[in-house]
């Protein structure tokens, strides 16, 4: 038997088999399916199971079959309260533990330098905004005094807010740099598309994809450092030299902007792994997401709510007044105090963040702790690896908490802050009252109201710049807002009609645009 074999395999032809020969669409189809397999029933022995005793909304019964009956029905029709599958959505009453209770898995310099230096700043900032702001809304939309000329919103917000932003970020030059801008436009648009792709991707896929999604990000920073590198590099040349007491720095002062605040504070923190000029280079891009989108959404949904509002309501007229009596009184300028002052802006941005909101939950933070967080007053206990988000859609739409809360009332919440300006001084001599009317300004931060930060400085300005020196017609209809899983789609082919009022043209300044 045993030459059988020999003498067959003798007999038999030499077969080279190549590489290449393996590679072919069924094999690499059967090893993807088994790759995402296995890869799933690891992930899937990994993932914490939430206890029994926290609610899960439209399950009947207990057990797989029920939740998987459950996450079926609330794909096909249910809309009335959408989670995170897998998360935890918790009450008002235990929110506290999300901001309180959590260390951010970054370096502390940008957070301190937003929560800090931005705030102790701001006041010499609101000049440079409103420079920009003339300059680009002028640019923008033009001079025109006698025709109406047709604006895309999102278009132009999306080359006006990164202007302001960057002003304050980066600082002249550069923050009007085209490239620069959009590239770092471009920065931010890949994080928006990595979150949608990521969050689409099974888990099997996603060390492959995520490196792959990475791309044109480092491509984009890399584009923005070309011009970002030399500024940083010449600051703390300077920073050194005036450190130094080099008697050509005697009376150099730095910049106001975030690459000053940065530097100073890494000094300060003896955090010199925050002086590398590539590290602040690296900063500068999610300052730059977390700023152009969000300001520019917010922007984009306070146009489009108060422009559709019924103008027999006297919103935009009512802002006007505000706007006009201000900027008179504090010498047609912008100021810190002036804009804390306008009461009405301010609650029409607030009222356009509450009725037209960004997503249906947010503050999505993973519990890190081995035995988990145990909430004792309420009785559950959530795992490690669980997901809490904060359920912000409803709480928004809440008829309970809100009047009529699917309408634009755009002095909703400037009503009772100007009645109590309105009164004497001896009828405003409880404190604990007028702490409590003055947080109702726009929130910022936290888990308390503030009433002024940096960001709002912008949209301040912009909205009063708006309205002082351009007509902009009533839109017949609100653009609708379209939905996208958890976040909001807005319109961004909508477009206004505006026109510069007459006698308002300026006489100096550079048309950046025309």
């Amino acid at each position: 038997m045993e030459a059988f074999a020999n003498s067959t395999a003798n007999n038999l032809p030499d077969v080279p088999v190549k590489p290449s020969a393996l590679l072919t669409p069924g094999n690499i189809a059967a090893a993807l399916i088994v790759y995402i397999l296995e890869y799933g029933l690891f992930v899937s022995a990994r993932k914490p199971s939430l206890p029994e005793s926290i609610p899960w909304v439209g399950r009947d019964g207990k057990g797989w079959l029920a939740g998987f009956l459950a996450t079926f029905k609330t794909a096909i029709h249910y809309t009335k309260q959408c989670t995170f599958r897998g998360s935890c959505t918790l009450r008002t009453t235990t929110w506290r533990v999300l901001f309180h209770y959590t260390e951010i898995a970054q370096g502390p310099i940008p957070r301190a330098c937003d929560s800090s230096e931005s705030r102790e700043t701001s006041c010499w900032l609101i000049p440079e905004i409103e420079d920009e702001t003339m300059t680009a809304l002028d640019g923008h939309l033009g001079m025109d005094e006698e025709n109406w000329k047709s604006i895309c919103v999102w278009d132009m917000l999306m080359k006006v807010i990164p202007l302001l932003t960057n002003r304050m970020i980066i600082g002249l030059p550069v923050g009007r740099n085209q490239h620069y801008l959009d590239n770092m436009i471009g920065f931010t648009e890949d994080i928006i598309r990595n979150i949608m792709l990521l969050g689409l991707t099974p888990e099997a896929l996603k060390p492959i994809v995520g490196r792959l999604a990475s791309l044109p990000g480092k491509y984009h920073w890399r584009q923005t450092a070309r011009h970002t590198l030399p500024v940083i590099k010449q600051r703390l040349h300077d920073f050194s030299r005036k450190e130094a007491d080099d008697p050509a720095y005697k009376d150099w002062t730095p910049p106001n902007d975030y690459i000053t605040w940065h530097i100073k504070l890494a000094k300060a923190g003896g955090r010199t792994d925050e002086l590398d000029p590539k590290i602040i280079s690296l900063r500068l891009t999610p300052l730059n997401f977390a700023s152009i989108h969000t300001t520019s959404i917010t922007a984009l949904n306070l146009i489009f709510d108060l422009f559709s509002s019924d103008q027999s309501k006297g919103y935009v007229s009512g802002i006007l007044e505000e706007c006009t009596r201000i900027w008179s009184e504090e010498s047609n300028h912008a100021t810190k105090d002036g804009l804390s002052r306008m009461f009405r802006t301010d609650s029409a941005i607030r009222e356009s963040m509450r009725v037209s909101n960004f997503a249906q939950t947010i503050v999505g933070r993973v519990v890190v702790a081995d035995a988990g967080i145990v909430n004792e007053a309420e009785g559950w206990h959530a795992p490690k690896g669980t997901m809490l988000t904060m359920n912000v859609h409803n709480i928004m739409h809440d008829p309970e908490l809100h009047e009529d809360p699917e309408t634009y009332d755009a002095f909703r919440h400037s009503r009772e802050r100007e009645a109590w300006e309105a009164k004497s001084a001896e009828e405003k001599t409880d404190t604990e009252e007028s702490l409590r009317v003055k947080r109702k300004g726009m929130v910022t931060t936290g888990d308390t109201h503030f009433p002024w930060g940096a960001w709002e400085a912008c949209l301040k300005i912009f909205m009063a710049y708006l309205v002082m020196n351009y007509e902009v017609k009533t839109l017949e209809k609100r653009p609708e807002t379209k939905w996208f899983g958890m976040n909001s789609i807005p319109a961004t082919k909508a477009c206004i009609e505006v026109r510069r009022k007459k006698g308002t043209g300026r006489k100096w300044g550079v048309l950046l645009f025309e």
